[in-house]
């Protein structure tokens, strides 16, 4: 879902991994790492925030 929010954000005409300087499979790492491998504690207190509000 991530990088297609990325892809609509776009000015892509098409999907590809890689869009100019911009490359959708290494920011959807990202963004899996920060929600399963929080930093520190804090982060991961964000973390718990924002899951349990994605799951209400």
């Amino acid at each position: 879902m991530v990088a297609y929010f990325c892809f609509a954000l776009s000015s892509a005409n098409s999907w590809q991994v890689m869009n100019d300087d911009f490359n959708s499979e290494v920011f959807y790492n990202h963004i899996i790492d920060f929600f399963q491998l929080p930093p520190i504690r804090d982060v991961a207190n964000k973390v718990d925030d924002i899951l349990l509000w994605w799951n209400w």
